[in-house]
Parts: C-alpha cells; structure tokens; sequence
C-alpha cells in the first residue's frame, strides 16, 4: 500500500484519521482519493458528519474537500517513565 484512511464511529459521528501517502507518491491525488472513498463509506452506512484532526499538511486537502475549522486541539503526552503521584503531591 501506499497510503492509508481510517474511519471509526462513535455517538453518531465518523471520525477520519491515519491519512497519509508514502512521501514518494505524494501530490498524485492519492490522499484526495483516499479521503474520498472514506467520506462516501461514511456516508453509505448514514453518517451526516465527519470530523478529523488535520496536520499543517493536510489541511489545505480536507478545505478543498469542503472541511471547515471548529476549533483547535492540543497535544497532551503522557510519559509512563515519569512519576504521576509525586507530580500530584507537589501540586
């Protein structure tokens, strides 16, 4: 393969992500295709709406596909290797 697209559903809701193109095959309508097919799945199992996180990449894709920003996520990371409980008790 040489690009991917996951779908998953949730509380009346399709969710896009894991979009991406082997960087080689990039700017051949791949992502566009793959998204496409992805939103017309959606579609026929009766979802109204999508929603998606996109990079800096590919926002431009998902606005020419007619994707409109609602809000912006950050980014949290949780590290196993750090001691959660001491971090609690020095707040």
């Amino acid at each position: 393969p040489v690009a991917t697209a996951c779908l998953v559903f949730g509380a009346g809701v399709a969710g896009l992500g894991g979009v991406g193109t082997l960087p080689q095959v990039r700017m051949r309508g791949i992502g566009t295709a793959m998204t496409l097919a992805a939103l017309d799945r959606a579609r026929e199992l009766g979802y109204q709406y999508v929603v998606l996180r996109a990079s800096e990449q590919g926002e431009p894709l998902y606005r020419r596909l007619g994707f409109r920003e609602y809000g912006r996520f950050g980014t949290c990371l949780w590290d196993p290797l750090v001691n959660h409980d001491q971090e609690q008790n020095e707040r």
